[in-house]
């Protein structure tokens, strides 16, 4: 019998580091409605890691409060070294006051933050795309902002 495939993401010409971060979110984008859990993207650009944590509601009675989180699991972190580093996130609605850090929702309603991850990979700039609708995140082999598309 042959396999067959879902999704296949192919990252012809990124790094290792690139290619988990990019497979770090689509699986997580997949997870969040399977598992019905909402998980945070959390970047951190001054110690260049990316990381997620899922996260699980209790319900009171009849109300249900998403302020208090009673689980957090931490999923796997990814650390940047020379090769590959973090220069800015762009998000369409900033959720952290934090310079330098940047957390974006992943809902287990199917969408997500949409945000541009700027890198500089081996030297040349690269944008990851994710939008807020759609699984697959798009390798864009130059940096671009949202400010070119006003």
């Amino acid at each position: 019998s042959i396999p067959m495939f879902k999704e296949i993401t192919v990252l012809t010409g990124s790094s290792p580091k690139v290619s988990s971060l990019v497979l770090l979110i689509e699986s997580l984008k997949r997870e969040a409605v399977i598992q019905n859990r909402d998980y945070q993207l959390h970047v951190d650009i001054v110690n260049g890691s990316v990381w997620a944590v899922a996260e699980s509601f209790a319900e009171k009675g009849e109300e249900d409060s998403r302020e208090d989180i009673t689980e957090r699991e931490d999923k796997e972190r990814l650390i940047f070294s020379e090769d590959v580093v973090i220069q800015n996130v762009e998000m369409l609605r900033p959720r952290s006051e934090n310079p330098g850090s940047y957390q974006l929702k992943i809902s287990r309603h199917g969408y997500s933050d949409a945000a541009l991850i700027h890198l500089k990979e081996n030297g040349q700039d690269v944008t990851l795309k994710i939008e807020s609708f759609l699984n697959t995140i798009e390798r864009i082999d130059r940096y671009v902002s949202y400010d070119d598309c006003s």
